[in-house]
């Protein structure tokens, strides 16, 4: 097995698609999050 040119194998690219689709719709969900964002402050009592 050794190097080849995959431009023109449409079988490898028809899956190579379904596959980044899949990404893409599993991915989806997380496109918006929430942020949170906590803090806590002291102040020490300095003469």
């Amino acid at each position: 097995m050794g190097c080849q040119n995959v431009v023109g194998d449409a079988p490898l690219n028809a899956n190579l698609n379904a596959q980044i689709a899949k990404y893409k719709s599993d991915l989806d969900p997380l496109r918006f999050y929430p942020i949170v964002s906590f803090g806590l402050a002291y102040n020490f009592p300095i003469r």
